[in-house]
C-alpha cells in the first residue's frame, strides 16, 4: 500500500475482489472509494441494462393499466348481473301472481255455474 498526501487526504490503493486498483481517500474517518473511468465496453452494457429496465417498467405500466380496465370490466358486469337477477326475480314473481289469479279466476267461473 501507499500513501500521499493531498489537501489533507490520504489516498490509499487497494485491490478490489478482481484484481482491479481501487483507491480510498479518508478525512477525518470518513472515506470515498475512487473508482477508475470506465471501460467502452462496460458503459455499453450498463447503457443496455437502463435501456431494458426502461422497457420492463413501461411493460409493467401497461400492465397495470390493462388490470385496472379489466377490473372497471369486472366490476360492471357484476353490477349487470345483479340487476338481471333482479330483474328475473322480479319477473318470476310476476309470473306467480299471474298464474294464481288465472286460477282463481278458473275457479270463481267453475263454481259460479
Amino acid at each position: 500500500m501507499s500513501s500521499s498526501s493531498s489537501t489533507g487526504y490520504f489516498a490509499n490503493e487497494y485491490l478490489c475482489h478482481c484484481g482491479a486498483r481501487s483507491v480510498v481517500q479518508e478525512h477525518y474517518g470518513y472515506f470515498e472509494w475512487i473508482d477508475p473511468p470506465t471501460c467502452v465496453c462496460e458503459t455499453e452494457i450498463v447503457a443496455k441494462i437502463i435501456e431494458k429496465s426502461s422497457k420492463l417498467e413501461k411493460s409493467v405500466l401497461i400492465a397495470h393499466e390493462r388490470e385496472v380496465v379489466a377490473r372497471g370490466m369486472e366490476a360492471r358486469a357484476r353490477e349487470k348481473e345483479m340487476m338481471t337477477r333482479k330483474k328475473e326475480k322480479m319477473y318470476m314473481h310476476a309470473l306467480v301472481v299471474s298464474w294464481c289469479l288465472i286460477v282463481v279466476l278458473l275457479v270463481s267461473f267453475w263454481y259460479s255455474d
